[in-house]
């Protein structure tokens, strides 16, 4: 039987709007075409699924600017309901909301003694472009400072809907010690989603599928877990 794994919404904020990420050329990101206002775009996504956590990529702080702190703490006061996976770079400056995340990213340089500061409570972006990881390589030696919680980052990917890049999550999903891993990048529907929890995935960040309704809730029932109809009777 399959049971879905869970979806996380990806939201890319730049200057304030909701942008579509695509194969990691953040310059280039337009709006989205059916409205790129934070609070419609998550307002639209949670009629469609009650989503417990969203993930808020500060495109901003990630390019080097200002980040947009004041526009993720305005988006955990407005939706208290869902934690917000908040990626800019490094540690916040200011105290973070009670359901605001801290996402550290392998892109903006961190080293495992920024893992060891944030402490087990934070997230873990381990950034990819091919099978190249994006930063520190001593991260990918020093797991033991790994949180419970790592995202996989697939930035050519993302929007790429060519599929997630199964060999690099299979081969950090291998690594010890094991955590919960978080494919990011590619995803294109629900035969992914399938495919990514056979690999032992936890789940899965998915902008683009979701925006262009390519992943439809409630998930699909597997034909296994259909309940049978009872045979007519003859008589």
């Amino acid at each position: 039987m399959f049971t879905p794994m869970p979806v996380i919404p990806a939201l890319d904020l730049r200057k304030g709007q909701v942008v579509h990420a695509m194969g990691g050329q953040r310059a280039a990101y337009p709006p989205l075409r059916a409205g790129s206002e934070p609070v419609g775009v998550l307002h639209a996504l949670l009629r469609l699924y009650p989503f417990p956590r969203v993930y808020l990529a500060d495109l901003d702080a990630l390019q080097g600017g200002r980040p947009q702190t004041r526009l993720a703490r305005q988006l955990a006061e407005r939706f208290p309901a869902v934690v917000f996976w908040l990626d800019a770079g490094r540690l916040p400056r200011c105290r973070p909301a009670r359901n605001l995340v801290p996402v550290l990213a392998s892109e903006a340089g961190i080293a495992p003694w920024h893992l060891r500061r944030a402490g087990p409570a934070a997230v873990l972006s381990l950034d990819f472009q091919g099978s190249h990881l994006i930063g520190n390589p001593q991260l990918l030696r020093q797991r033991r400072f790994w949180p419970r919680t790592v995202i996989v980052m697939q930035i050519d990917r993302v929007g790429s809907r060519r599929g997630p890049y199964y060999q690099g999550l299979r081969r950090i999903r291998a690594l010890p010690p094991h955590r919960e891993i978080y494919a990011a990048g590619g995803v294109r529907g629900w035969e992914d989603l399938r495919a990514l929890q056979r690999l032992g995935i936890r789940g899965a960040l998915v902008a683009s599928a979701l925006h262009a309704r390519k992943l439809p809730f409630p998930p699909p029932v597997a034909a296994a877990s259909r309940p049978r109809l009872p045979a007519r009777s003859r008589g």
